[in-house]
């Protein structure tokens, strides 16, 4: 069975690097023959009719396409995905998947550009494509209101290669010796609520630091680091890494007794994904998405306001077993998120879907 993917172009993204990681897990399951469609559009956003070409490229050669949607793929505003849907609906001859990262409905982003931006994008979008996916039940249930074709709810894959070191050793690395470190992973963003993480450690002990993992992206979100980094520069119990480069994600993550995830919204995180991978406790906000990991699988502790984030820090750190009872099941969830598994359910779909179109 083969299986084109279709993905924004290989830029510092997270959907991107999603759609590698779960091509190279569909071709390790077997059975399964996934390649990426070679995609360099979303620098060219006024050219439309490179998006009805790609739309006829990325159906060629394949059993099924699955497009890995993001309004960004297709330009400013997402405008070039009218003329790729428009000419997918056309010319497909393939069952179509595609999966919708982020619902702007649910994500809590709406402005009227972007509801309106989703509005006409789905109308097009929603005759090319037979299936889709969404990463959790809320996302599916915003969804729902503009179809009736299946939506599937699939985790995002935790990788299975973590590399497991010694966490004293890995403190030592980073200047953190004999404290308890709270973290922050990924691409510095504002509705990743890092005012929240300031607060919270002020009103922990001074044997606890936070440690903030990642960059800004865009010039929007070096406005906004550079409105915080004056506030925090001299304090001693913040520590500012930067971007992390590959080779030294592992020392961060041995290093962490705790990973935060204050969002104020989101339709998914592959950062907390990355903190399952090496089996660490997560305290996240207390909105849909973590709520509902939380509810399914009790493997992140979720919290409202600072006070509640903050009794459970001193819980898990003060109260015997408490820190091995989650871990306990942040390992039951990895189980039934790791990529292969996530493949297995992709898989299962495409071969699905298949069987229905003969």
């Amino acid at each position: 069975m083969r299986v084109n993917i279709l993905s924004p172009e290989k830029v510092r993204c997270g959907i991107s690097d999603y759609s590698d990681n779960l091509a190279n897990a569909l071709n390790a399951i077997g059975g399964v023959e996934a390649r990426m469609v070679d995609n360099q559009l979303t620098i060219q956003p006024f050219r439309t009719g490179n998006f009805a070409s790609l739309a006829e490229k990325a159906a060629q050669g394949c059993d099924v396409l699955h497009v890995q949607h993001e309004w960004g793929l297709f330009g400013l505003y997402g405008v070039g995905s009218i003329f790729f849907y428009r000419e997918l609906a056309r010319r497909a001859r393939v069952p179509v998947v595609a999966t919708i990262h982020e619902m702007t409905t649910f994500c809590g982003a709406s402005t009227p550009v972007r509801k309106g931006r989703e509005r006409v994008g789905f109308s097009f979008l929603l005759p090319a494509v037979d299936e889709f996916i969404v990463h959790n039940r809320a996302s599916r249930d915003a969804l729902s209101e503009y179809t009736k074709k299946p939506i599937h709810v699939f985790p995002i894959g935790i990788k299975e290669d973590a590399q497991f070191l010694d966490s004293r050793e890995c403190k030592r690395k980073l200047g953190l010796d004999g404290k308890r470190v709270l973290a922050i992973f990924g691409f510095i963003k504002s509705h990743k609520g890092y005012e929240t993480a300031i607060e919270l450690v002020e009103r922990l002990g001074d044997d606890c630091i936070l440690l903030i993992a990642g960059a800004p992206q865009t010039k929007r979100d070096e406005a906004y680091w550079s409105s915080l980094s004056g506030k925090i520069k001299d304090k001693k119990n913040i520590r500012y890494l930067g971007f992390v480069k590959n080779e030294d994600i592992p020392t961060v993550f041995n290093a962490a007794d705790i990973f935060l995830y204050p969002y104020k919204r989101v339709t998914a995180s592959a950062a907390l994904a990355e903190a399952m991978a090496y089996k660490k406790p997560c305290l996240c906000s207390r909105i849909p998405p973590f709520k509902e990991v939380e509810d399914a699988y009790g493997s992140v502790k979720t919290f409202g306001t600072v006070d509640e984030a903050a009794l459970i820090v001193r819980f898990l750190f003060d109260e015997p077993g408490s820190m091995e009872e989650l871990e306990s099941k942040v390992k039951k969830y990895y189980s039934f998120s790791k990529w292969s598994s996530v493949a297995e359910m992709h898989a299962k779909l495409y071969s699905d879907l298949l069987s229905r179109r003969k």
